[in-house]
């Protein structure tokens, strides 16, 4: 979730989420989720389609509090990791766009538990 005003259109080129604090040992891949996107070269599959030269765009330009935009991933239940209880998030990678107008300076992570939010504190986002 990008808490502060983006100058342009928020733009994610890369999401990774990792089992381990070092993320070394990634999570099975779920089904990408967003709140929304403007074109097809915006869809959010691109976020995680391990391809530098494609992005996510959210729907919004500029964005600000009012847009509630996020980019996340659906993590199945039937995964082994899901099984054995060890697809809990210790570690992010978010690959931002070049364009400082399009990064968004700090997220938070918000996690659903089937019945509701956790919520992690805020973190600096760094390009």
């Amino acid at each position: 979730v990008a808490l502060d005003p983006i100058r342009g259109q928020w733009r994610v080129v890369e999401l990774r989420a990792y089992r381990d604090p070092f993320c070394l040992d990634e999570l099975d891949r779920g089904q990408p989720i967003s709140s929304g996107y403007v074109g097809l070269n915006d869809h959010f599959e691109r976020a995680f389609d391990g391809n530098g030269l494609t992005s996510w765009g959210a729907d919004c330009n500029p964005c600000n509090e009012s847009t509630h935009h996020w980019l996340g991933m659906e993590l199945a239940a039937n995964t082994s990791q899901a099984i054995e209880g060890n697809h809990l998030i210790r570690c992010i990678k978010l690959w931002q766009s070049e364009k400082l107008e399009e990064q968004a300076p700090s997220l938070r992570m918000d996690i659903w538990k089937g019945t509701d939010w956790m919520i992690a504190p805020a973190l600096p986002a760094f390009p």
